[in-house]
């Protein structure tokens, strides 16, 4: 009974001698393993992040061709395995090259596009100006007179307009096919045509109306000739440079002309709220409740210059001694209440 014993301890102690000798072949296997996929240092910068305990990146193009080797003889799945998964990932980059090169091409096309058009959209936005500010389109003008006897008539008369009113008009004609042209349409019939022009300033409306649609149109060219100005920037920095033009930088392009178009549109509101005060009086402006004070304006309506003078006179600011202490009460009870009733009085900080 004592010689099983000790047999069974001796087949025991065998069979846990083999364990620990097929973990540790296991284990050196691992390391062997690990020692072929950690690419050989190239340069001090990644001979550094390995010594900080940063693992490379394990793709089979940058192991040396006697770690490849290596690997195709000990480990040919594993070797298999990292060439079927870098040629996998040189697909996805070759498509994201080619998508990204794609979208460039795109953009910088319809860029020139829309460059082509720009100067004659400018001359159309001047015309309009000049046509708006210099003479009289407005309801009982002329032009507007002899636009709707021609209505009337069936242009029977064919009567024409003033030389504003004809200025106007090509203006808008102008400035229409500068759009087609742009996107590339080839025409447009005579309703779609009204339609869109009645989106543009306009015989028979006030100065008002029409400096109201002017203006946003004026700013909507401002911003885009910015960005064509900036993304010729970049296109001239990478061609002195001899690099191809990345999409990082017409990213960059596209946050440059967002931040200005952010301005131009603070821009734009003071100067609609210019254009809106224009026909209003004093006591309109600071529209005086029964209690004697000013009501409430929209969220953000721009405080204008002449609003603020206003507030300020009524609040007792001196302007024979601006520095006096009773100004500089003036100044803050006016901006106080100001901010209270829904200006925005950044504009003339």
């Amino acid at each position: 009974m004592a010689e099983g014993i000790g047999q069974g301890a001796s087949a025991g102690v065998g069979q846990i001698s083999e364990m620990m000798q097929k973990l540790t072949e296991q284990k050196m296997k691992q390391n062997r393993l690990q020692s072929l996929l950690t690419p050989q240092a190239q340069s001090s910068s990644e001979t550094g992040s390995q010594l900080q305990g940063e693992m490379p990146q394990a793709t089979y193009s940058k192991l040396h061709p006697q770690q490849r080797l290596a690997l195709a003889q000990e480990f040919p799945e594993v070797a298999r395995e990292l060439r079927e998964q870098e040629k996998e990932a040189g697909k996805e980059r070759r498509f994201e090259t080619e998508r990204g090169e794609k979208r460039i091409g795109n953009a910088l096309q319809e860029a020139d596009k829309t460059r082509g058009s720009l100067p004659g959209k400018k001359m159309s936005l001047q015309l309009f100006r000049n046509a708006i500010n210099q003479g009289n389109v407005g309801y009982f003008s002329k032009s507007n007179l002899a636009q709707v006897l021609n209505n009337l008539t069936g242009d029977k008369f064919e009567l024409k307009p003033d030389a504003s009113g004809s200025q106007l008009q090509f203006a808008g004609k102008n400035y229409l096919i500068e759009n087609l042209n742009r996107v590339g349409a080839k025409g447009l019939n005579q309703y779609l045509e009204k339609q869109i022009s009645q989106a543009q300033p306009q015989i028979g409306k006030s100065k008002e109306a029409n400096l109201s649609v002017l203006s946003p149109m004026e700013a909507t060219y401002d911003i885009e000739e910015h960005y064509l100005n900036t993304l010729s920037n970049y296109e001239d920095m990478y061609e002195k440079m001899g690099k191809p033009f990345p999409p990082s930088a017409l990213r960059k392009a596209q946050k440059e002309t967002s931040e200005f178009a952010n301005d131009r549109m603070k821009k734009l509101s003071y100067e609609l709220r210019e254009i809106e005060e224009s026909k209003m009086s004093d006591s309109q402006i600071l529209d005086l409740g029964t209690k004697g004070q000013p009501k409430n304006v929209l969220e953000g309506t721009p405080l204008t210059e002449r609003a603020a003078s206003l507030f300020l006179k009524k609040y007792g600011f001196d302007e024979t001694n601006p520095e006096s202490e009773k100004s500089k009460k003036a100044i803050d009870v006016a901006i106080k209440v100001a901010k209270q009733l829904g200006y925005d009085i950044e504009y003339i900080e």
